[in-house]
């Protein structure tokens, strides 16, 4: 097979090599239900809030320990989210004019506002748009009632791969296991999120932004990332492998 290269924005000045593993993130399934009472939904959505504090409250103190209190501090943020006065007036807004669901309400909130925040131009907002997504997946599983677990990569019996997903959530960045995922690219995202933060500090190579969907058949292939220039080598010559392995012998 011939070799296969995307470009993207470089996160982590790394090198490393794996069996490409295509991450499509599990959701449950949302649908819309009208003629509901809205202050039953109202109460659900009220009572999920104060579940997912609890929950965020969990994942920081052990990300604390995986990645130190500046990072942890990321999940504070995420609930601030929750508190945030124009999403939940959203969120009440459509359960209460709609008569709808409360997972479907917040489903919706959150498609506006990360879409709204992913096209700012400003790099700080534009980075946010993986936190509303992060937290919103929180709040609607819990309305679904799904079984508590903190949302992560559900990894190939592989030794080593490199993920790729159209992004990673912060949630889902801290949890990886980096004995295994020796690099991740994505085809969105943004040098300023939060999962972008947290590679770096658990010095996992990354590249967003690439704008790349590999096709599924090449799930399993052999891959390369080369950090210092932003690049996916997806089934890379001999060329290449050489060339990227000389860079891992010159930074040691």
């Amino acid at each position: 097979m011939d070799m296969i290269s995307a470009h993207g924005i470089s996160i982590f000045n790394a090198v490393a090599f794996g069996s490409l593993y295509i991450y499509n993130r599990p959701m449950p399934s949302v649908f819309c239900n009208t003629g509901i009472c809205e202050n039953s939904e109202l109460s659900k959505f009220s009572d999920a809030k104060i579940s997912a504090a609890a929950q965020l409250d969990s994942i920081r103190s052990k990300a604390l320990l995986e990645v130190g209190k500046e990072n942890a501090d990321i999940f504070d943020i995420h609930k601030m989210i929750l508190d945030d006065f124009d999403f939940n007036n959203a969120v009440c807004s459509i359960i209460k004019s709609q008569k709808v669901n409360a997972d479907f309400a917040v489903a919706v909130a959150s498609e506006v506002f990360s879409d709204l925040l992913a096209s700012s131009d400003d790099l700080y907002m534009h980075g946010r748009a993986a936190d509303v997504r992060d937290v919103s997946g929180r709040l609607i599983r819990i309305l679904l009632g799904c079984k508590y677990e903190e949302p992560a990569p559900d990894l190939p019996d592989l030794n080593k791969i490199i993920l790729f997903s159209d992004d990673l959530l912060p949630s889902e960045t801290v949890k990886l296991d980096k004995n295994i995922v020796q690099a991740f690219v994505t085809s969105g995202g943004s040098p300023d999120s939060h999962s972008s933060i947290l590679a770096k500090t658990m010095k996992i190579p990354a590249i967003v932004s690439t704008g790349f969907s590999p096709d599924p058949s090449l799930d399993g292939a052999f891959a390369a990332v080369d950090g210092f220039s932003g690049t996916l080598y997806i089934c890379p010559d001999k060329q290449t492998v050489d060339s990227l392995s000389a860079k891992i012998s010159d930074s040691f």
